[in-house]
């Protein structure tokens, strides 16, 4: 059977199975992602019936960068089951970011992949396997088996997106190659870059130390519609915070997506929110800001 449970003896099950070469590349994309633009070496998935949730929260430092990934499930699997004695069927376990992504990048060449929780040896894993399709178009199966810590189901709710201050400001970025450039140069100047913007379509960064002082303008960016309900935006002027530069950076290198949608938002004296908005993915990625 294909089960798995914690130390608490639940059975858990789940299994998978993506058939087309384009669910196999976005899982890869995402899991690639992940090991990009994170210092963490362990993610939490949160598995519900309709999607797949990764969580990289440090537990305890509240200056650390804090990222939360959702899929739904149809996007990435042609068949999917789930069975836990959780309330509303969900299955909560941590991995290694690498292991996952070495695994993944294995399949590549396969017709199809499939995903299980399983136990052996007193260990639980997610096992992965595939056939790889040789030169001489014959099938070679693999397995690839990565360690998964479960958790018992009371930790289940406390996996949740990272709470988010409100924000002041909401600009989309620009082209991400134009801003890697300034933002490599500014690297090189000083770990703090303040990011500022404002809701007619400005963005400036700027690096400063005493000697030496970089900025970048951007004009007639799109500010997308504010939701109602939310925080009033501030109308006029520049909403400014001032971050890890490296943190920044590591995202702009770091996610693998072709999109143009990444929408910035500052809440002032509190964090700079970067969303990746995709069809595979919605991305969260909240950088603290540096307190003097």
């Amino acid at each position: 059977g294909f089960s798995a449970c914690p130390r608490d003896g639940t059975a858990m099950k789940f299994k998978a199975k993506a058939i087309s070469a384009a669910s196999c590349v976005s899982l890869q994309r995402i899991v690639q992602t992940l090991s990009r633009i994170s210092k963490v070496k362990f993610c939490r998935l949160r598995l519900s019936p309709e999607k797949l949730c990764f969580s990289i929260q440090p537990d305890v430092a509240e200056d650390q960068v804090r990222i939360w990934s959702e899929s739904k499930q149809d996007l990435l699997f042609n068949s999917y089951r789930i069975e836990s004695l959780h309330e509303n069927n969900e299955i909560l376990f941590e991995f290694s970011v690498e292991l996952l992504l070495r695994a993944i990048k294995s399949t590549v060449n396969s017709q199809s992949v499939s995903f299980k929780l399983m136990k052996k040896d007193g260990i639980n894993y997610l096992s992965i396997s595939a056939g790889i399709i040789s030169a001489n178009g014959l099938s070679r199966p693999i397995e690839q088996n990565v360690p998964v810590r479960l958790f018992p189901h009371e930790h289940i709710a406390l996996t949740q997106p990272p709470p988010l201050p409100m924000p002041q400001v909401n600009i989309y970025l620009p082209d991400h190659r134009i801003l890697r450039n300034f933002i490599d140069r500014m690297k090189a100047v000083s770990n703090k870059l303040t990011v500022a913007a404002s809701m007619q379509g400005e963005l400036v960064l700027k690096c400063e130390t005493g000697a030496v002082s970089i900025k970048a303008y951007f004009r007639d960016l799109e500010n997308p519609p504010w939701k109602e309900g939310t925080a009033t935006p501030q109308t006029q002027g520049l909403v400014e915070a001032t971050i890890d530069v490296r943190a920044f950076s590591q995202f702009l290198v770091g996610y693998q997506f072709s999109t143009q949608n990444i929408l910035l938002s500052i809440a002032h004296d509190k964090a700079v929110i970067l969303f990746i908005l995709h069809d595979e993915v919605a991305l969260t990625y909240c950088i603290p800001v540096l307190l003097d």
